[in-house]
C-alpha cells in the first residue's frame, strides 16, 4: 500500500541512530509513541512471545517496539516473522531496516541478498535497498535504485519521496519541496487524498523547523482540505 510504503520513508532516514544520522535533521522525524501503544507493548508481550504462530501480532508487535525505541525488541520480533513466512518479500525489508537501526549494516545487506536469491520482488525491498545506499554515502547504489522504478506503476511516483526526504536531509528545503509536490500531486490523481495528506504535513513540520512558517501554514492547510 502506497501509505505503507510513505510512512517506511518519511520515519527512516533521519532517525536511525546509526551514524550516517546523528545530527538531526527537521524533515525525518520518528513519530513520538503513543499511550496506547505503551500500554499495548507492556501488556501483550508475553501472550505473544508465548504463541509465536500469531504471525499479525509479532509484526505489530516489531512496530510498537519500534515507535518505542526498543530496537533489539522490535529486531526479535522481526526476526521471528521471517522465520514464520520466508517467502514474504516486506520480511526481508523489515528485518533489513531494523538492523540498519542498530548499525548492523553488514546483516542488513545480507538479509536483502538473501531476498535477492529467492527471486523476491517489492518496492519495500528497493527503498530499504535505497536506505542502506544512503547511509553507505553510495550515490551509484542509490542511483540504481532511481533507474530502476522508471516506468515501473507506482515506484516511479514514490521515488520522488524518497528524493524528497534525502534532500530534506541535506537541507535542500526548495529541492525537498519540488520533490515532495510531485509525490501529492501523482498521490492526490490517484485519489489517495491520505498520501498526499500526510507528505504535505511532513512538508509543512520541515518548513517550520526552517523558519519557513508562511509556506508551512499553507501547506498544513492543504493537508487538511
Amino acid at each position: 500500500m502506497l501509505r505503507d510504503n510513505l510512512i517506511g520513508l518519511i520515519v527512516p532516514l533521519r532517525s536511525s541512530g546509526t551514524r550516517a544520522s546523528d545530527d538531526r535533521s527537521p524533515c525525518l522525524e520518528n513519530p513520538r509513541p503513543t499511550g496506547a501503544e505503551t500500554s499495548l507493548a507492556e501488556n501483550v508481550t508475553s501472550p505473544f512471545q508465548a504463541e509465536p504462530a500469531q504471525l499479525t501480532a509479532h509484526m505489530s508487535l516489531s512496530a510498537i517496539y519500534a515507535n518505542l525505541g526498543l530496537r533489539e525488541e522490535a529486531l526479535r520480533e522481526s526476526e521471528l516473522v521471517l522465520r514464520q513466512e520466508p517467502d514474504t518479500a516486506v520480511h526481508y525489508a523489515t528485518l533489513a531496516y531494523r538492523y540498519s537501526l542498530l548499525d548492523r549494516m553488514d546483516e542488513a545487506k545480507a538479509t536483502l541478498d538473501d531476498a535477492s536469491k529467492r527471486g523476491l520482488e517489492s518496492n519495500h525491498l528497493h527503498w530499504t535497498q535505497y536506505r542502506l545506499a544512503f547511509l553507505s554515502h553510495d550515490k551509484k547504489a542509490m542511483e540504481e535504485q532511481l533507474s530502476w522504478s522508471k516506468g515501473k506503476p507506482g515506484a516511479e511516483s514514490l521515488v520522488n519521496a524518497w528524493q524528497s526526504s534525502t534532500e530534506c536531509y541535506y537541507g535542500r528545503l526548495q529541492r525537498a519541496r519540488e520533490y515532495a509536490r510531485r509525490f501529492v500531486d501523482s498521490a492526490k490523481r490517484k485519489g489517495d487524498k491520505g498520501s498526499a495528506a500526510i507528505y504535505l504535513a511532513v512538508i509543512a513540520s520541515a518548513e517550520v523547523d526552517f523558519g519557513e512558517t508562511q509556506r508551512a501554514i499553507n501547506d498544513a492547510s492543504e493537508a487538511l482540505a
